[in-house]
């Protein structure tokens, strides 16, 4: 299971993004901020490998938007977006696998939602730890050899 990176201009960090596990959280996410928004900050949506996703916005009310992959990759761009985001919040800007960033994010949350709850509520919710992700397409390891 791989992860998807929603982008949007936040308030206080100007680019923001949220990791989800799936292609239908990153869609219930959005809209949700589409919701509380109509006018939304959205910038940009991708899969880990780089694949850049397509908003599509139904011109029906009742039918909802959805995120469809497009046939372009932008590795570049999204960890570009990564570290404006990491910048923004004062960290180093110099991640270069998106794996690993939305892993760290998870466990960030896991650990920020833990510590809020009561802990026999916690040991309920979080039994299993924070959420791991792994690539969605395999990538070629330059040192394997043909």
């Amino acid at each position: 299971m791989g992860a998807v990176f929603v982008f949007y201009r936040g308030e206080f960090y100007g680019t923001a993004v949220s990791v989800k596990e799936t292609v239908d959280e990153a869609i219930e996410l959005m809209e949700m901020m589409e919701a509380e928004d109509p006018d939304d900050d959205y910038d940009g949506a991708y899969l880990d490998d780089g694949t850049v996703l397509r908003r599509v916005v139904p011109e029906e009310p009742d039918v909802h938007l959805d995120l469809e992959p497009t046939e372009e990759r932008d590795l570049v761009g999204l960890l570009e977006k990564i570290n404006a985001y990491q910048h923004g919040r004062g960290r180093p800007a110099d991640v270069t696998d998106p794996i690993a960033f939305a892993n760290d994010e998870f466990r960030e949350s896991w650990e920020e939602d833990r510590l809020r709850r009561p802990r026999w509520l916690s040991r309920w919710r979080h039994r299993a730890g924070p959420k791991q992700v792994q690539a969605t397409s395999p990538t070629a390891d330059p040192d394997s050899g043909p």
